[in-house]
Order: structure tokens, then C-alpha cells, then sequence
């Protein structure tokens, strides 16, 4: 995200004649609010610090902020000018004020993804050369792309496309399309909900299949409680959500190409509302899962131990919720491993090569790191081996979640085989890797 920041007045929604001039701050990196006052009474000051619900906020420029959940971090004092206030919102809402943002209800989302665009592939632009053997001429038209739209359980979604102009149309025209996804629901649900429900997943889903960590670049959230008169009838005011997002990974901003994806929309077109509904089961049945995994591809400032671990906890998680023992067996974890790796052998058998070798491995570092017994350090991977072992069973995560989306191996495996991770483990084993 931009960072943001927004100057002006700022109160209690129960006080709103006692106005504090201050600055807010929205970034990546943290949300923060200086008032150059403060709201708190010099009598309230004790072992525990003052939390707001909500803060309202008008800006110089004109805007309407609602700050939500606004914890005091920080507190000054100066014989001259008085207290100086420090608040770290959870997070903000543009263009309203709400005096309860977490338990106000939405109806619709509009979300924008940073790689959409890219996984979906389609353009409205069309280009003719119709020079002749006189003078050149040249044509470009644009049409809106065919209308998606998919009935699911979490609302209606449907990608909807938008055109813009720009330039000064005499030595430069600029022609833009842009793409976001629609999310309508009959009933309205709150922030939290939106985000566990409906973009929390089409994130993960994205960031799956384009191999790149996708984040929300723009949140539009709209209530049949907050309307306004347009020229021609009512509608909803569009109201945007800010707030940190739980990644760390650089975002590639240049546009991958379907090539350099697991699958893009003209893969998975024809069956595309199947695996829609699909992968929001699947954050459901296999939430810890899919937690593991994205944990890793969202923060690239994780250890390489922690990484390991996350994916070797994924994958033992997968076979306890999709191939559990019979008659009340207690399988340890290389037998679950072992049983899932049959499971998805064809598709997985290049990366792996000497199963029992690679079962082995994993568990005796899984073992090591887990309980630190000093008797299995020499046979636990480490160094390179250690990134490339956790990177095969990030391989193998990725096959089981497309595996859930009910495609066949062959599918699996051409999927899989674009992925940078799999070529690197195919041509260079990861036991040929040095410690």
C-alpha cells in the first residue's frame, strides 16, 4: 500500500465540540495518529492505556476518516504547549464516519488485486493497421471484456472492468484498463467477516496461481445504510478500507506472464465457478492448511527453520484432514508423509526422487527442530539442503491444494512444472545440495 497521510481535526464521536488538531499516517509499516492535544484526562492515566473504539477525523483537503480500534501508544508532555497523544489505529475507513467500524454491516466489496489483471489475461483493445499505399491510418477501438460472473456461497462475484482516458488527445493519448473483482451479498457482514470470508481467500487463490504474493492495492466496501443522491437516483457511497496487510514478500509490480503462472483464467475458464466454489471449501475444510502455506509465501523475512517447519506442519495437516487413519490408528509423521507422498507420486516424483530418502530426511529435521535432541543434529538437513528440502515440501502443499480442486494428475503435474521451485528441484536435487 502508498503510504498515506491525512491532516486536519480530530474527536470522539460522543465529543464531537472537543476537536484536537493532529496528523495521521497510513503506511505498511504502521498506522499512527499525533494529535496535538490529547483525549485522554490527566485523572485517567494509569497502568492501562486508553483504547478508542473509533476516532472521526475531517481533513484539511475535505475527507471524512473514521480511525477504528485506536490504541494510545505514546504520550508527551511540554510545559508550553501541553500533552501530545499517539494512537495506532487498527485500521481506517475513507469517506465516513461510523461510530461502530467493526460491527457496521457491508452489502457489496470492490476489490483490486495487484496481479488480476495479469491472471485473467483479457484486453478490450483492439488495433487495426489500415494504411494504404497513400497514408497510413491506424484504428483501435476498445470493448468491454465478456462479462464473468460466478454464484457462490460467499455472494456474487464478478470482474468488472473499467476505462480510462488521459493525455492531452493532441500529441498524447493515454487509453488505461483496469480490472477489480464485485462482490454483492444479499445481507451484509462486518469488516472481519469480509476479510476471513471474501478477501482473505481470492487473495490466497490468486497468489496460488500466478506463483507472485498478490495484495489488495484498493478495498471499496458499500452499505444500504450509506447513501446518497446521484443525479438520477440513490446509491450507495463508496467507502475505502485501509489497514496493514500481513505481508512481507516484495510485491513484483511488472506483470508475469500466463506462461510463469501455476494456471491463469483461460486454463481454468470453462470450469471456473467449480474451482471458485472449490477453493473457498477449501479455506474452510483446510484452514490451518492453507495458514501454513501462505505464511511462508507472504513473508520473506521468515527463517528458513520456521519455513521448514511451517510446510512440514502443512503437509501433516493435510493428511490428517484428508487421508486419516482407520480403525483409530495413530500414525506418526513420517508415516503420514510417506502415505501422502504415494498419494501424489506422479505428480511429485521428480522432486522428490528416493522417497525413503526424502521421508527420512524431512522427519529426522522435523525431529531436530521441533525438540532440539542434540543425537539427531547430524542427521538433520541444514544450510541450502535445508531451504531446498522446505521448498519440495512447499511443492508438494501446492500439488495437494490443486489436488483439491478436483484436476487431474496429468493437470497436477503441468501445473506444478511451470512453478520456478519445481525446475530448480528437478534439475538439481535437493540431496545433491550441499549443507
Amino acid at each position: 500500500m502508498e503510504d498515506r497521510d491525512f491532516d486536519g481535526v480530530w474527536w470522539l464521536p460522543a465529543e464531537p465540540d472537543r476537536q484536537i488538531g493532529g496528523s495521521a499516517r497510513l503506511s505498511q509499516q504502521g498506522f499512527s495518529l499525533r494529535l496535538f492535544g490529547s483525549f485522554a484526562e490527566l485523572t485517567s492515566f494509569g497502568d492501562v492505556l486508553p483504547m478508542y473504539p473509533a476516532v472521526f477525523g475531517a481533513t484539511t483537503s475535505g475527507k471524512l476518516v473514521t480511525l477504528a480500534g485506536c490504541q494510545q501508544s505514546n504520550i508527551q508532555f511540554n510545559s508550553a504547549t501541553g500533552a501530545f497523544q499517539t494512537l495506532r489505529p487498527t485500521f481506517a475507513l475513507i469517506d465516513a464516519h461510523i461510530e461502530d467500524p467493526g460491527g457496521f454491516s457491508f452489502s457489496r466489496a470492490d476489490i483490486t488485486f495487484s496481479h488480476l489483471s495479469a491472471w485473467l489475461w483479457q484486453s478490450g483493445f483492439n488495433y487495426l493497421d489500415k494504411s494504404g499505399k497513400d497514408a497510413p491510418r491506424y484504428t483501435l477501438t476498445y470493448d468491454f471484456p465478456p462479462e464473468v460472473k460466478v454464484d457462490t456461497p460467499r455472494g456474487s462475484i464478478a470482474f468488472e472492468y473499467t476505462f480510462q482516458t488521459g493525455g492531452d488527445h493532441i500529441g498524447e493519448v493515454k487509453l488505461q484498463q483496469a480490472v477489480r473483482v464485485r462482490v454483492e451479498r444479499e445481507n451484509g457482514i462486518t469488516i472481519k467477516d469480509w476479510s476471513q470470508e471474501v478477501s482473505r481467500p481470492l487473495q490466497d487463490f490468486l497468489s496460488l496461481a500466478t506463483l507472485e504474493t498478490n495484495v489488495i492495492d484498493k478495498l471499496l466496501l458499500y452499505s444500504d445504510e450509506l447513501v446518497e443522491q446521484g443525479l438520477t437516483q440513490p446509491h450507495r457511497v463508496p467507502i475505502e478500507l485501509v489497514y496493514q496487510q500481513s505481508v512481507t514478500a516484495p510485491v513484483e509490480r511488472k506483470r508475469p506472464h500466463p506462461a510463469q503462472m501455476l494456471f491463469g483464467y483461460s486454463d481454468v475458464g470453462d470450469n471456473f465457478a467449480s474451482i471458485l466454489n472449490a477453493w473457498f471449501r477449501i479455506e474452510d475444510e483446510l484452514d490451518s492448511v492453507c495458514a501454513l502455506f501462505f505464511s511462508v509465501r507472504y513473508r520473506i523475512d521468515m527463517y528458513t527453520e520456521q519455513k521448514f517447519l511451517n510446510y512440514a506442519h502443512a503437509a501433516e495437516s493435510y493428511h490428517r484432514r484428508r487421508l486419516p487413519a482407520t480403525g483409530g490408528a495413530r500414525l506418526r509423521f513420517g508415516n503420514r508423509l510417506d502415505a501422502l507422498l504415494d498419494e501424489m507420486w506422479l505428480a511429485i516424483a521428480p522432486i522428490v526422487g528416493d522417497k525413503t530418502a526424502f521421508v527420512r530426511s524431512v522427519v529426522d529435521t522435523r525431529n531436530y527442530l521441533t525438540h532440539y535432541d542434540a543425537s539427531k543434529k547430524s542427521r538433520a538437513a541444514s544450510g541450502p539442503r535445508l531451504f531446498w528440502l522446505g521448498e519440495a515440501l512447499g511443492v508438494i502443499v501446492q500439488a495437494c491444494l490443486l489436488r483439491e480442486l478436483a484436476l487431474p494428475t496429468e493437470k497436477i503435474h503441468e501445473y506444478i512444472s511451470k512453478d520456478w521451485r519445481y525446475r530448480r528441484l528437478r534439475d538439481e536435487p535437493w540431496d545433491q545440495v550441499p549443507d
